[in-house]
């Protein structure tokens, strides 16, 4: 178990817990709690356990055993699956975050019925994109069958799944069409070019491209947070173009390039392979990444690199998943109104908590906020018809 910012408060709730004392919404949190890491190992000596770690392996004994002692097997075995198999497990992940601890030392104040949920919930974005053909034709992939959706000169564009098209080339004429696929707000998708390589598309995102790639470079431009997997082809260097920012020079390799404007900054974080970083202002050096490193590029052109970054954190979106490490709610906030398709206000301050943690993006926007209200933030859903947007989450600190 990674250590606690506040794990004197933690410890005062596993003592009322263990007492009896506890309310039902602190018992669930214990026991979700117990149920979120990996147990200590039987075998490890107390001897070399730090104290405070000691107190938790012994405190976690206890609870383990009045788990046992208040629950018949059958009766814990049925809850304990029905919190793991339900989607309000994916959030519960969250009791992890750092920070979370500390509101049970304060007096808690009564607080509104923050989400309405039969009224206000908002489910999880999904594979929603556009694709704009050549001739300015647009198919919409989420409700097109699987099969043939377009010919693009010599190339045959095909939906082969649920998220996925798929580009082929057949025969060698030269082909200048180009496409885009634009991964709605709520939404999410992924391409395979005609040269066999992989592209993921954040919510918001988009990818233009030629329908085949002819002479001696493969070149594609993008908007948002694009995932890659390049197909190695030393004869025909990969090239991005985000923006009037940077341009990328790829070989074959993983990365990722996080271009959402409310960031300030263009992000490429190398999980695999070599890239080249080149910055669109005169007199700039460009930057090479080794694997783990990301660098930044604001538009004024100021670049700096980060080493040993936490990659499986940049491409947990990727995965399915929100990962947070250290992050302020307003970088949390920023990828929920994307997936959920809302704004985002704030009431009051803003809250200054920093939070480690990772959820499943498949639930909906009341399991994720709810694990995020233990924390002393509180939060309201707003639905807006007639806006473009389906709501809006208000944030609001106590």
């Amino acid at each position: 178990m990674k250590p606690l910012d506040n794990r004197r408060e933690l410890l005062l709730l596993f003592r009322k817990y263990l007492n009896g004392e506890a309310t039902p919404d602190e018992q669930r949190f214990v026991e979700a709690w117990y149920d979120s890491f990996d147990q200590v190992s039987e075998n490890a000596a107390d001897a070399a356990i730090p104290d405070e770690q000691l107190l938790e392996k012994r405190l976690e004994q206890q609870i383990r055993q009045k788990i046992n002692e208040r629950e018949s097997p059958t009766l814990w075995q049925t809850l304990r699956r029905t919190l793991l198999s339900g989607k309000v497990a994916a959030a519960m992940l969250l009791l992890m975050l750092a920070g979370a601890w500390y509101y049970l030392s304060k007096p808690r104040k009564p607080q509104p019925e923050a989400l309405p949920i039969a009224l206000q919930d908002l489910s999880p974005g999904g594979d929603r994109a556009i694709l704009t053909l050549s001739d300015g034709r647009q198919i919409t992939l989420d409700s097109a069958t699987t099969g043939l959706l377009a010919r693009q000169g010599n190339t045959m564009v095909s939906k082969v799944a649920d998220g996925l098209v798929s580009y082929k080339k057949e025969g060698s004429a030269p082909n200048q069409d180009y496409n885009t696929i634009s991964a709605l707000a709520g939404g999410k998708y992924s391409v395979v070019l005609s040269d066999g390589s992989r592209v993921w598309l954040n919510a918001e995102s988009s990818i233009t491209f030629p329908t085949a790639f002819a002479g001696n470079e493969r070149s594609v431009k993008i908007t948002g947070e694009v995932y890659f997997e390049v197909s190695k082809d030393r004869q025909r260097p990969f090239f991005v173009q985000v923006g009037e920012v940077q341009k990328i020079k790829v070989l074959g390799t993983r990365f990722n390039v996080n271009a959402y404007g409310d960031n300030g900054a263009v992000m490429t974080t190398l999980l695999e392979g070599s890239v080249q970083v080149n910055a669109q202002q005169a007199g700039i050096a460009a930057v090479t990444l080794r694997p783990g490193e990301q660098s930044s590029i604001t538009r004024t052109g100021k670049v700096s690199v980060q080493e040993n970054v936490n990659t499986e954190e940049i491409i947990a979106w990727k995965n399915g998943f929100f990962q947070f490490e250290n992050a302020g709610i307003q970088t949390i906030m920023q990828q929920f109104g994307r997936w959920y398709d809302v704004d985002v206000s704030y009431e009051g301050k803003i809250p200054d908590q920093r939070f480690n943690g990772k959820i499943d993006r498949n639930v909906n926007a009341s399991d994720a906020l709810e694990i995020l209200r233990f924390t002393g933030v509180n939060f309201r859903i707003e639905r807006l018809p007639g806006k473009d947007k389906k709501g809006v989450i208000v944030v609001m600190s106590e």
